[in-house]
């Protein structure tokens, strides 16, 4: 599912981790995420790690991910890598910044 961010704008994306059997993932013992462009190799946000990870965390996108270059809406993505004992599991999702220039504002 790919949503909308408004472009400088921060957002907050919930995870609630499971495993194969739909139970609360247990133990998380890593969480790192980061943000990136398609068809670009370096991310916009490096990695982050998030401390004392849980089932249900919460990782805030800063609005600094989300400022567009041209005058067009960009696309994004945000990665999530998880480590559960031996497991590891990354999850890709995207999304679309809209771009402020092309919002169409009330003229006074």
């Amino acid at each position: 599912m790919i949503f909308e961010c408004p472009e400088k704008s921060s957002f907050n994306l919930r995870l609630n981790l499971k495993d194969d059997q739909g139970n609360d993932l247990s133990p998380v013992n890593e969480l790192s995420w980061w943000v990136g462009r398609p068809r670009e190799d370096e991310p916009i946000i490096p990695k982050t790690e998030v401390q004392n990870p849980e089932h249900d965390s919460v990782i805030t996108i800063p609005a600094e991910a989300n400022i567009c270059d041209g005058r067009r809406d960009e696309e994004r993505f945000v990665i999530v890598r998880v480590k559960s004992g031996v497991h590891l599991k990354h999850k890709q999702f995207d999304y679309v910044v809209t771009n402020l220039e092309l919002v169409p504002y009330e003229e006074e």
